[in-house]
């Protein structure tokens, strides 16, 4: 006992340590835990563990967002902040009854928050493990825009007695100056309070309309006749917890034309589910082609930026600043009865491989590797997460690993299938949605990310014994992944040939 209390007294100096010298280069922890793990009856190992989020009674529950100050980030002060959640059935919900004093919003269970909440545990039921987010849009001045997501867990505020207290990562992007000044611009000259917010404009995707409910994580063709028969063995398996991002594509638009985008940003975190394991073989024969991924909902939507001025409560002017945004919402995946992910694997017909091929010219080329024919006796396997992994690492060596983005959806492939090559001519910026399966390496542990090639040649009579080369891509246009990484994000975009 005695040995046991020393060795506690010494974890909480540790943590008391940690708490003061543990500052990340994205957020400051709210505290840190401590527990002592018994090994023998004569040794106890330590466990100091930073956290950034803790759910605790509360007789006025609540979501209580911590943001870092503007000052701290170098920006100026926040002139205005706009929060939303999604919903599985009621989509999108503006949470404008959030209470903002200062660097913390407050956001109430009991006001409109609370539909989508409610809507989230009728919809998992006594499933758990699934955490949607609250979407938080900040402008510094008139000069940026910051964007955090803030995940939670519905079962634990379901019955209004609990409130929930995070720290909120922001990632911060530059307004760009070209667009039109909104006429209501010169409201503010006379000391009205005027703000700016983000308005819905329209769907340019719906997975669940236009995809018959499958979100496409994976495109895989065997190119040529004379090849081998390849095998893809796609499994993310999770011992506690998955992110699913979205992207925020930012730009401006040129008349009523064309649309430019300034910036992409990857928002981590869009939904985690702590519980899912996708997991699926594909083997291609040559000349044909599969695309993958699980079944669920997932929208790109477009908003444009308005500026709205009051005087006294009332609105007195509003009106587009000509600055844009689409963004990936994710609204759920579809599980069986047991609770497992819904996965699907199709082939891909010759009428939509060949537009999927035109839309090649949207990625670039990062990587191609030489797969020599796999036997029972010597399997050749090529590990594509870790090359993909290292491949973001390496853009970014400081990176946390929680930030590890290994593979994305094709959005403008597919979006080409379901709208036509042409629409994605006239719309190239499409090609800047992202949808990444991100696992966190730093914090949790069993979580194993694999995407396992082999060219099988032709042991099961549907190819040769050749030597095949793989082609992997990534998107062309830079991704920001944090305020100090951009990175060629990877998409699951395999050519064997």
């Amino acid at each position: 006992m005695l040995l046991r209390g020393v060795v506690i007294g010494l974890a909480l100096a540790a943590a008391a340590a940690l708490y003061v010298v543990l500052k990340p280069s994205y957020q400051t922890p709210l505290g840190v835990s401590v527990d002592v793990v018994k090994e023998d009856s004569l040794r106890y190992r330590l466990v100091v563990q930073p956290y950034f989020a803790r759910y605790e009674p509360s007789r006025e529950p609540a979501v209580i967002v911590i943001l870092p100050p503007a000052s701290e980030m170098g920006k100026p002060p926040m002139r205005s902040v706009q929060l939303s959640a999604v919903g599985p059935t009621v989509g999108e919900v503006w949470l404008d009854d959030a209470e903002v004093g200062g660097n913390t919003v407050v956001v109430k269970l009991s006001g409109k928050f609370g539909q989508v909440l409610d809507d989230w545990v009728h919809h998992l039921g006594n499933a758990t493990g699934v955490e949607p987010s609250i979407h938080v849009h900040i402008w510094y001045g008139d000069e940026y825009w910051g964007f955090a997501f803030v995940n939670y867990d519905p079962h634990k505020l379901a019955k209004r007695n609990t409130t929930y207290v995070v720290k909120a990562q922001v990632i911060t992007s530059k307004r760009p100056t070209e667009g039109r000044r909104p006429t209501s611009y010169n409201f503010a000259n006379f000391g009205l309070d005027c703000a700016y917010e983000w308005r819905y404009n329209f769907t340019v995707l719906d997975t669940e309309k236009d995809l018959g409910g499958r979100i496409p994580i994976l495109f895989v063709y065997n190119q040529y006749s004379y090849s081998g028969e390849v095998g893809l063995n796609y499994e993310i398996t999770i011992g506690s917890r998955l992110y699913i991002s979205g992207a925020l594509a930012l730009g401006y638009q040129i008349g009523d034309v064309g649309i430019k985008i300034t910036d992409l940003i990857t928002g981590q975190w869009v939904l985690k589910d702590n519980t899912t394991t996708i997991k699926a073989f594909h083997s291609v024969s040559p000349e044909r082609a599969i695309w993958a991924g699980v079944y669920g909902r997932l929208t790109v939507d477009r908003y444009d930026e308005w500026q709205v001025c009051r005087d006294g409560g009332r609105v007195v002017g509003s009106s587009r600043t000509g600055k844009v945004m689409y963004k990936t919402n994710v609204y759920y995946f579809r599980k069986d009865a047991s609770g497992k992910t819904l996965v699907f694997s199709e082939g891909v017909s010759t009428d939509v491989l060949n537009k999927v091929l035109e839309l090649r010219n949207y990625y670039k080329l990062f990587k191609t590797i030489t797969a020599e024919v796999s036997t029972a006796q010597s399997p050749k396997i090529i590990d594509l997460g870790n090359i993909l992994t290292d491949y973001v690492n390496s853009q970014c060596p400081s990176l946390s690993p929680s930030f590890d983005t290994p593979l994305g959806i094709i959005a403008v492939a597919f979006t080409g299938v379901v709208k036509g090559v042409q629409f994605v001519k006239q719309n190239p910026w499409l090609a800047a949605i992202p949808l990444s399966i991100d696992a966190d390496y730093k914090q949790f542990s069993g979580i194993e990310y694999k995407a396992q090639y082999q060219n099988y040649g032709g042991v099961y009579k549907n190819g040769y014994n050749v030597v095949e080369y793989v082609d992997l891509y990534v998107i062309s246009s830079p991704v920001k992944i944090s305020d100090n990484c951009v990175v060629d994000l990877p998409v699951g975009y395999v050519i064997s040939r």
